[in-house]
Parts: structure tokens; C-alpha cells; sequence
């Protein structure tokens, strides 16, 4: 039951990311926005790791599989993300963004023997229906509207990135059950492999020196909350139950963006209905 309500958790303070995200970069970028959110992370849990923990424990063979979940997701996942939110808008990117479920279980059975009930498999069947049914109305998302369909698979690239992280997060947490040494490590990873990425991607990382810097710190700080929450959740449940219950979070997005977003996004009817399959889906899942 606690591991349940901590990827509930984790699902709100992942779609306050997004929403903040969303406000930030009006006056900034996905790449500077990932940044700032996985460099409060880094300063937070590095924090916590040197007045909990000895530093021996970076010796442990887990510090391996951490690191690959920092590059796979905050770093790739998040950027992703970002872009999408930028492009698409909240309510049309974290529906699709939860698409992760999908990756996250099938890692979970692959590589942990972990089981999806026939109910289970009918849950994915209703969120792919779920998620289809969001990618249908143009209309939906940025008031500007869709650009560019492929646009569309962004979102869904950066579920799969962190469908992959939680995989290599419960592999490190098999190793080494220690959140503190895992959450330095896993954002440390992400910001290193950001900073060394600019030069290749010619992206640019730009401070701001406006309101949206308070409002990133602020995303950072919900960051900091959702990987607790999340972590915690994946350390003490199967990967097949807490990572759909991740799946809320397109529920509070899109009532963030219903509510205060409403000069910036659509919120239409096939978005809202996608949305609710998706969380049927979800909870089919868990049972």
C-alpha cells in the first residue's frame, strides 16, 4: 500500500514539474531547464548522502547501473520531455509521456521475473487506446496547435528513456538498497552527461536572470520531491504495480493546464477522455 501512494506521489509532483516547466520556459529552454532541475538534485541529494552515509559506499558495483539511469533518464528522459512540453504543451505531452508503463513493466518481467496479471495486460491494452485516442485531436495542447505530427513521438521517446532508467534504478537498488547513495549518483550522471553533450548538440545552457529562474529552482525542488517519492516506491514495490501508478500524473496535468494554462492550451474532450483510459489502463495494472 505505501509504495502505491508514493508513485501517486511521485505522479504529482511529476506533473508540478512539468506545469512549472511549462511556465519557465516562456523565458528559457529545455536544455537550460534541465539543467537547473538536475543541479538542485545534485546539490540536495549530495547533501543528504554526506550526512547519512559513508563515501565507501561508492565502491559498490550499483554506482554502475546508477549512472546509466542518470543518462537514460533525468538526462535523455527529461530533455525529452522538456522539448516536448515546449512543443506540444502539457496536456498533449505527459499523457503520451506516460506511455513509459508499457516500457517500464516489460522491463520488469524481462529482467526481474516480475508478473503481469491478464488484467494487467488489458490495462497496457486500454492506455495504448488511451494514448492513441490523445493523438488524434490536433486541436489539443499548444494554442498554436500541432506543427508537426512526428512531433508527437518526442513525448513517447522520452518514456521509453525513462521506462529504462526505472530499470536500471531497481537492477542499482538490488545491488545497493541505499537511496541516498542512488539519487546523488543518478543526478550527478544526468548533469555531467548534459554539460558534456552541449558542445556535440550545439544546445547552449543559459542561466536566466529573470523570474524564470525562481520558477526552475522551484521545478527543481518538486524534482528533488518526485525522485524521493519514486525511488522510494520502486525500492519497495514491482516495477509492474508502482510505475503505472505513476500514470495519475496526466490527471493533475491536465487540471493544471485547465485551470492556469487556459490563455496558453487546449484541454479538449479527446485529450480528457484519453486521459481517463490511460488511468483505467493504469489501474487495471495494478491488480
Amino acid at each position: 500500500m505505501l509504495p502505491a501512494l508514493a508513485a501517486i506521489g511521485a505522479g504529482l509532483f511529476y506533473s508540478l514539474l512539468s506545469f512549472f516547466t511549462r511556465l519557465a520556459m516562456e523565458r528559457s529552454d529545455p536544455t537550460t531547464a534541465t539543467f537547473v532541475s538536475g543541479a538542485v538534485g545534485v546539490v540536495v541529494f549530495w547533501a543528504i548522502f554526506f550526512t547519512t552515509l559513508p563515501w565507501q559506499v561508492l565502491g559498490s558495483a550499483a554506482v554502475l547501473p546508477f549512472v546509466g539511469a542518470g543518462i537514460s533518464g533525468p538526462f535523455i528522459g527529461r530533455l525529452a520531455l522538456f522539448t516536448s512540453v515546449r512543443k506540444l504543451g502539457v496536456s498533449l505531452a505527459e499523457p503520451l509521456y506516460n506511455s513509459q508503463v508499457i516500457f517500464a513493466a516489460l522491463g520488469g518481467v524481462i529482467f526481474f521475473s516480475e508478473k503481469v496479471t491478464p488484467l494487467g495486460g488489458l490495462g497496457i491494452v486500454v492506455l495504448l487506446g488511451g494514448l492513441t485516442l490523445v493523438t488524434l485531436d490536433r486541436k489539443a495542447g499548444n494554442i498554436v496547435g500541432l506543427k508537426r505530427k512526428r512531433d508527437l513521438l518526442i513525448p513517447v521517446m522520452a518514456g521509453a528513456f525513462f521506462g529504462a532508467s526505472y530499470v536500471l534504478r531497481k537492477a542499482g537498488l538490488n545491488i545497493e538498497p541505499e537511496l541516498f547513495m542512488a539519487l546523488p549518483v543518478v543526478s550527478s550522471a544526468s548533469v555531467l552527461a548534459l554539460v558534456i553533450s552541449t558542445p556535440f548538440t550545439g544546445q547552449r545552457i543559459r542561466i536566466p536572470r529573470n523570474s524564470a529562474m525562481w520558477i526552475l529552482l522551484l521545478a527543481g525542488v518538486v524534482s528533488v520531491l518526485a525522485q524521493l517519492s519514486s525511488m522510494w516506491a520502486i525500492k519497495n514495490g514491482n516495477l509492474a504495480v508502482v510505475i503505472p501508478l505513476h500514470n495519475v500524473a496526466p490527471v493533475f496535468s491536465i487540471t493544471l493546464a485547465a485551470v492556469f494554462l487556459r490563455q496558453r492550451e487546449r484541454v479538449t474532450s479527446s485529450v480528457v477522455a484519453g486521459v481517463a483510459l490511460v488511468v483505467v489502463g493504469a489501474t487495471l495494472v495494478n491488480l
